[in-house]
């Protein structure tokens, strides 16, 4: 899909109704990654994480909560990190490893930047790939409304399955063209957001048939918009995260 095409279908659905898709002026962005590596609590999964990992991180506490959900019937809901490149970390997810590595073999971020990064499940919910494989489907739900929210897509290496999918449960889906390696392709600043749900990724694809096309994802939104939209956001990323529970490794 040629980027003039994809700019010319979001503003064909701005027309249509999706008044959300509104060009906003550029201004300093507040990241809605933690800044603290670790495993997202996932509303799917009680609030709770599913791996080791030593943060669980509960965005609550950041005012969105996150879904997984599962797009494939070969494949479970996702699990959700943040993740910087720039360190190797490993976790146990059932007995069975995650593994980011500092150099990955298909989706590496620049150092110092951190990413949410999805794990795919196969159907008995274990990592594929050692965790590897960057796929999911995600709903994020703010406690209030949000207005200059940014959507940054890393590493589409595939056409027609990365991108948006809903907004404030509305179907609105654009999906990006498969760029270079280490692409960061990104949306139309979006207004009046309460959710929004996004595809990550996919499996076996044609360009990578044995494995999949991994894809990692950052959100922000303007200041001081932050703190008027999502309100303890800024404290909360000054003086730490809440850690969330864990669910029994049986998972």
């Amino acid at each position: 899909m040629k980027k003039a095409t994809f700019t010319a279908k979001l503003l064909a659905a701005t027309t249509l109704g999706f008044s959300v898709f509104t060009f906003a002026p550029a201004a300093n962005a507040t990241s809605l990654v933690p800044t603290t590596e670790g495993e997202i609590a996932l509303k799917n999964n009680g609030n709770a994480c599913l791996s080791n990992a030593a943060n669980c991180i509960d965005t609550t506490s950041l005012g969105y909560t996150v879904e997984s959900f599962a797009y494939n019937s070969n494949y479970k809901a996702s699990l959700l990190f943040v993740d910087d490149s720039k360190t190797q970390n490993n976790y146990l997810k059932s007995g069975l490893g995650i593994t980011f590595l500092k150099t990955d073999e298909g989706t590496t971020s620049n150092a110092s930047t951190q990413w949410f990064r999805p794990v795919a499940l196969d159907q008995k919910g274990n990592p594929v790939e050692n965790g590897r494989l960057e796929v999911g489907m995600f709903e994020f739900v703010f406690n209030k409304v949000v207005d200059g929210l940014k959507l940054n897509f890393f590493d589409i290496e595939d056409s027609g399955f990365s991108g948006l999918l809903e907004v404030n449960g509305v179907s609105a889906t654009t999906l990006f063209p498969g760029g270079v390696d280490k692409n960061i392709q990104s949306l139309p600043v979006l207004n009046s957001v309460k959710s929004f749900k996004v595809q990550l990724g996919q499996p076996q694809t044609k360009t990578f048939p044995n494995t999949g096309d991994g894809v990692l994802l950052q959100a922000s939104v303007p200041e001081p918009a932050t703190a008027v939209s999502l309100g303890v956001l800024a404290v909360a990323g000054m003086f730490g995260l809440r850690k969330g529970k864990k669910a029994s490794q049986a998972n």
